[in-house]
């Protein structure tokens, strides 16, 4: 019989990892380690139930030693009133037998039809009785299921010893689950998709170039959704003169295996091995929100000595305008975009303006964006009532700490280093940060002291460098310029 290698320690491996990137968080404050390792867990996981070839959580049949020249065609989700006879046409037409991963329910509606399959030769074998992928992560609902099953065949041909989840899920329940009763979890090496392809020569063609000596197919004779006439119908003659012209001989998973199909008298029920993967996930979980907490009311993280000068400097400035040179760079141009045009910014309410010389006019004001310089009227009564993105309140306050210099801002947002005593890199720390920035460059200096200019690595992968000229400070902005379009009509 060949198994699939167990990886048992996969999963606790997995979370010693984690552990450690937690306890990384802990004391060496590197909080990404502990997410790194939540985000591997729950990935290998994931990837480990959706993959049985895996074997992630325990062995799995996915076929035999080759040399007999046999392999084993099995067909899920029936048995179908519509399809099933007529798989069994063909089968007995040529001669072979084949393995059927029956639901519960539906042998339950068609027991004469199940009865038929076990007549002609075939097995029956287990695929849950209601079909449905929830249980496969509900331990007590999945053994109610697994034994209803179990039972509703045995009153056709005995209690099966072959068991394939729905939809191949294989998670760590249904790993003990199958462990409590004793059967064989059924994979397979060779899945053509054959609820998906639409055309019988493509299915005939994707089961022959991937069969061999000692193979498990998986194939569909009932239809869970679709009544339409399945492809597998009309490509079944082709692949079993297939597997005949390569002299594969068809035969019961059982046969393929040497193992009994089923059972003798009652079958084996012991209650299921305790799971360390709920616990496990849950303890880190709350532990990685007690560190998150923790870190929220850490101090907060300072910047370099020279950043700080410079925002303590400028925290007396009120009103800052300059010409700028926007350029954006992204893999969905072919070239980069450049655009200038003036920034105007007043820091008593925090109001950025940005006016773009062959573009429109921008005003930023309360986490919302409205077109600068026109009334209620000319925006309309969506421009005049403004408009927010998803992270736009955050975007505008950070672009403000940043046009501006505002250290607590950044203290909070970001993590600094200085290259030199003008040219900084900033790290974002904070969510909202994460969410818009991968890192963020700023050169600071120049006379009067000012922000000169911004290299922002967004979090789309995009690169927007913003370099600014004939700063002023303190100069008098006209008031109007900083009003939305309903204060500008309101003041009219």
């Amino acid at each position: 019989m060949l198994l699939s290698p167990s990886r048992r320690w996969v999963l606790p491996g997995l979370v010693l990892l984690l552990w450690l990137g937690l306890g990384a968080s802990t004391w060496w404050g590197l909080p990404a380690l502990a997410w790194l390792g939540l985000i591997t867990l729950l990935f290998a996981v994931s990837v480990g139930s959706l993959l049985p070839q895996l074997g992630f959580f325990g062995s799995i049949l996915v076929g035999a030693p080759a040399g007999p020249g046999r392999v084993a065609l099995t067909f899920d989700d029936g048995p179908d009133a519509n399809w099933t006879p007529q798989v069994l046409d063909l089968l007995a037409a040529a001669g072979v037998r084949a393995t059927f991963f029956v639901i519960g329910e539906r042998v339950e509606r068609e027991p004469t039809l199940a009865r038929r399959v076990v007549a002609e030769g075939h097995q029956l074998a287990h695929h849950s009785h209601r079909h449905h992928w929830s249980l496969m992560f509900r331990r007590g609902r999945l053994l109610e299921d697994f034994d209803r099953c179990s039972e509703e065949v045995a009153t056709i041909a005995g209690h099966p010893r072959f068991y394939r989840p729905p939809v191949g899920v294989v998670a760590p329940e249904v790993m003990d689950v199958v462990a409590s009763r004793g059967v064989h979890l059924a994979g397979w090496d060779v899945r053509p998709y054959d609820t998906r392809v639409r055309e019988a020569t493509a299915l005939r063609s994707q089961v022959a170039s991937k069969v061999q000596d000692g193979s498990i197919v998986l194939l569909h004779d009932g239809a869970l959704r679709d009544a339409a006439r399945p492809v597998l119908v009309d490509a079944l003659p082709g692949i079993l003169e297939d597997l005949r012209e390569r002299r594969l001989e068809p035969v019961t998973l059982a046969e393929l295996v040497n193992e009994p199909a089923y059972f003798e008298g009652a079958p084996v029920r012991r209650p299921p091995r305790w799971s360390m993967l709920p616990v496990a996930v849950l303890s880190t979980l709350l532990a990685l929100l007690a560190t998150g907490l923790g870190s929220a009311c850490a101090a907060e993280p300072s910047l370099p000595p020279e950043l700080q000068a410079a925002a303590q400097e400028l925290a007396a400035n009120k009103t800052v305008s300059s010409r700028f040179t926007q350029t954006k760079t992204s893999i969905l141009f072919a070239e980069d975009v450049v655009q200038t045009g003036t920034l105007l910014l007043r820091r008593s309410d925090g109001r950025l303006v940005w006016r773009y010389d062959d573009g429109p006019a921008v005003l930023m004001a309360g986490g919302r964006f409205y077109p600068a310089g026109v009334d209620a009227a000319a925006a309309g009564k969506e421009g005049s009532a403004g408009f927010s993105l998803p992270g736009s309140g955050s975007m505008i306050d950070l672009f403000e700490a940043l046009f501006s210099l505002q250290a607590k801002a950044l203290g909070k947002a970001f993590s600094a280093v200085a290259r030199d005593a003008n040219h900084f890199v900033l790290t974002p720390t904070d969510a909202g940060a994460r969410a818009l920035f991968g890192r963020v460059e700023l050169e600071v200096g120049g006379s009067p002291l000012a922000l000169r200019s911004v290299v922002m690595d967004e979090a789309t992968g995009d690169r927007t460098t913003i370099a600014f000229v004939d700063v002023k400070i303190d100069a008098a902005l006209p008031v109007d310029a900083f009003l939305t379009p309903a204060e500008r009509t309101a003041s009219e």
